[in-house]
């Protein structure tokens, strides 16, 4: 098939997905909605895990990496401040913080999303072999349960931004929020169909992909906000979790952050980022509906 074919059958693939995504939108919020209460059935505070989880999480990364360990992400000089001093060794101590808890949102997220994706269609073997249902909106359910966690993530994030620090942390680039966590949404779908749809073949997938994810962790940029050495710069610049973390950090702290200019830190990686999570997403598709026809003999 030539390339322009096979590009204008994957854009017709995807104009597809959105139609479905309409006509079936009721029954994908049914299924994120069953996921989240099923996430929490039985526990005895429900679905105010939702809130406590990145509570937790931040309380420990505080208490931890700058309480204990003294980890410092940012010089005073980074944010404009004249070094010493305890009111500057406090406000150093929670930018670091916030800025690995706003970068950690959403990798937890991604990551889920990429954890769970070969088993999405394996682990609904019934439903597709037995009920004519449109197997491709199972990875929408997916991702649409890692938005609302991302969204509930971001929420507590902001309230405790504006709690601990002194001034309004935010910027004019807070206002591009939304286009950064729908270029996620974007990637983690792409991703999503590829490996749900491999994995139906290969089963292997689901072992391999934990361990990738782990080795992606420690060149994603949650811990350390810049590199010492410049040749190491590729990391930020091919790695879309570093693309998309940075733009969280821009978006969300940006006026604590050293950021620079709006065109540096934010429009130019988000368009990098959004162009490769719609190649991903025309990749993943197209697996996708070409390997459909077999998931019922498969599984």
């Amino acid at each position: 098939m030539v390339p322009g074919a096979s590009f204008r059958r994957s854009f017709i693939h995807v104009i597809s997905l959105l139609r479905q995504g309409l006509v079936y939108r009721e029954l994908i919020a049914a299924f994120v909605g069953r996921e989240l209460r099923a996430r929490y059935k039985g526990s005895l505070l429900g679905g105010a895990w939702l809130l406590l989880q990145p509570v937790i999480f931040l309380a420990v990364y505080y208490t931890v990496f700058i309480e204990i360990l003294q980890f410092r992400m940012l010089e005073a000089s980074d944010i404009g401040l004249p070094a010493g001093g305890a009111d500057t060794s406090l406000l150093l101590a929670k930018v670091s913080a916030l800025s690995m808890f706003v970068a950690l949102v959403p990798w937890t997220v991604l990551q889920e999303a990429v954890v769970r994706s070969p088993s999405v269609i394996t682990d609904n073997g019934n439903m597709i072999k037995k009920i004519s249902f449109p197997a491709e909106l199972l990875p929408v359910c997916l991702v649409g349960y890692g938005v609302v966690n991302l969204l509930v993530g971001i929420g507590v994030f902001m309230a405790t931004a504006l709690l601990v620090l002194d001034g309004n942390p935010f910027t004019a680039m807070t206002f591009a929020l939304p286009l950064v966590i729908a270029v996620q949404a974007i990637l983690m779908l792409g991703i999503a169909y590829l490996l749900s749809s491999v994995s139906v073949f290969i089963r292997d997938i689901a072992q391999v992909v934990p361990i990738l994810c782990t080795v992606w962790f420690f060149f994603t940029p949650i811990f350390y906000f810049k590199l010492p050495k410049p040749e190491y710069q590729w990391v930020f610049d091919w790695n879309p979790a570093a693309l998309l973390v940075n733009l969280h950090r821009a978006t969300l702290l940006g006026g604590r952050l050293p950021t620079g200019d709006a065109a540096t830190a934010l429009w130019w990686p988000l368009a990098k980022l959004a162009a490769f999570s719609f190649v991903v997403l025309f990749i993943g598709y197209s697996v996708f509906m070409a390997k459909k026809q077999d998931f019922a003999d498969e599984l």
